[in-house]
């Protein structure tokens, strides 16, 4: 009776580990792309959202501030997606992005109470400006500093202020909040394209070559950037 020899190799085996490498790293690489499209999807939404709450007066203020903090949250995807091929596969390329690039700045301006005189009246304390707040600016550089940022964005303003009650110079402070302004996050996912584009990685195509779900075509594109770019 024989026995047939199941003996593995050292060749063999590494080979067979290589092969897990590889099929590991194409797995993560379609789902990096994946990642990429999806987010870069939800910002078109988001913005086609936006853009009809901006474009209409009767839209309550309220639901404009929850649409910017939408967008944004659709931005920090997108750069999430995207950060892994800034700060590692492409770091020369992309430490540029992700630290250096200027996305633009962002300006607070004071309360409009503590900007000039409040007219006196029945319902208030007639406040009289001794000394105004100056607005607050910020630059924004680095796609990693959009991460960063608190939310919502806030500022401290203080003025020198007499009231009838308190005739007597003295200091108040009022906190302001807002959302990160329109064209900071639209910087910001101009720039996260721009370096895609720089390294090989077209994500900016037509909503119907957009997909959510990892099919063969999606596997083919992936195998082919691959072999053009790794």
């Amino acid at each position: 009776m024989s026995t047939e020899d199941t003996t593995t190799t050292p060749s063999e085996s590494a080979a067979a580990e290589i092969e897990k490498i590889e099929d590991s790293e194409d797995y993560v690489q379609r789902r990096r792309l994946k990642e990429i499209y999806d987010a870069r999807e939800s910002i078109r939404e988001k913005r086609r959202q936006i853009d009809i709450m901006i474009e209409d007066p009767d839209y309550p203020r309220v639901d404009k501030y929850r649409g910017a903090r939408l967008y944004r949250s659709a931005v920090e995807d997108y750069i999430m997606a995207v950060e892994p091929l800034l700060v590692n596969t492409y770091a020369e390329d992309g430490t540029a992005y992700w630290e250096d690039v200027e996305l633009g700045t962002i300006q607070m301006q004071p309360p409009e109470h503590l900007r000039g005189d409040v007219e006196p009246s029945p319902f208030n304390d007639y406040l009289r400006i001794v000394e105004k707040p100056t607005p607050k600016e910020f630059a924004i550089t680095g796609l990693q500093s959009i991460l960063g940022l608190p939310r919502p964005l806030t500022a401290d303003f203080s003025a020198t202020v007499r009231t009838q009650s308190q005739p007597d110079p003295h200091q108040t402070t009022k906190t302001i909040t807002q959302p990160i302004p329109w064209d900071i996050l639209v910087s910001a996912v101009r720039q996260t394209t721009l370096f895609l584009e720089e390294i090989g990685f077209e994500v900016d195509v037509s909503e119907e070559e957009q997909r959510t779900e990892i099919t063969d075509d999606l596997v083919e594109e992936v195998q082919e950037w691959r072999g053009e770019n790794l």
